[in-house]
């Protein structure tokens, strides 16, 4: 049919042209165990798509059985970390206030609910230490609100592997990401951000 649209068909092109300039980093099958699956690092996602892609269940399972910012996905023996890099006092108690930072483009500090200790299961798996081969995913946003309003989507950074951890309720853990993030995502997860 476009075939007889030469207009149409240039068209086409120039808006794909337009949007190939704004590309600022291309998703890529996330590193290790996972690679096969639906979902992609440096992609984003909303918290129903990561209840879909970790096989955690359909689109009908509602996207506060994660609400904690983690999933663990038994098909996938894996667990999904979602953090929000900006948090306030409006939308997180004084316990939730947790201290997630980029410390690089390949390390990120993370820390786990206030309740879990560091000889937990949860902890143990986190850590690499139940003997599981558990993957860990994380996916990172800046803010709770997207710019309509509504929850703002995550970006996946791929797997990562603990590399330290320090404390006990919350534990906090360092991981070291198996694709560096891209520039966007680091300039603001840093912590010399502003």
């Amino acid at each position: 049919a476009l075939a007889d649209e030469p207009a149409a068909r240039e068209e086409f092109r120039q808006v794909l042209d337009v949007a190939a300039g704004r590309v600022r980093h291309v998703a890529r099958p996330i590193a290790g165990r996972l690679h096969d699956e639906a979902l992609r690092a440096h992609a984003h996602y909303t918290r129903e798509e990561i209840v879909v892609g970790m096989r955690h269940g359909g689109f009908r399972r509602r996207p506060d059985a994660i609400r904690e910012g983690v999933l663990f996905s038994e098909p996938l023996n894996a667990d999904a970390l979602l953090v929000t890099l900006r948090k306030n006092a409006k939308g997180h108690s004084p316990t939730t206030m947790y201290r997630d930072v980029a410390i690089s483009e390949t390390l990120f500090h993370w820390e786990t609910q206030s309740t879990t200790s560091e000889d937990s299961p949860t902890a143990r798996r986190y850590l690499g230490l139940d003997g599981s081969g558990a993957e860990t995913v994380l996916f990172v946003r800046e803010d709770r609100a997207g710019e309509f309003g509504a929850g703002a989507p995550y970006l996946c950074l791929g797997t990562a592997d603990c590399v330290g951890h320090e404390g006990s309720r919350p534990v906090g853990i360092d991981w070291r990401l198996r694709e560096p993030m891209p520039a966007e995502a680091w300039a603001r997860a840093s912590v010399a951000r502003p």
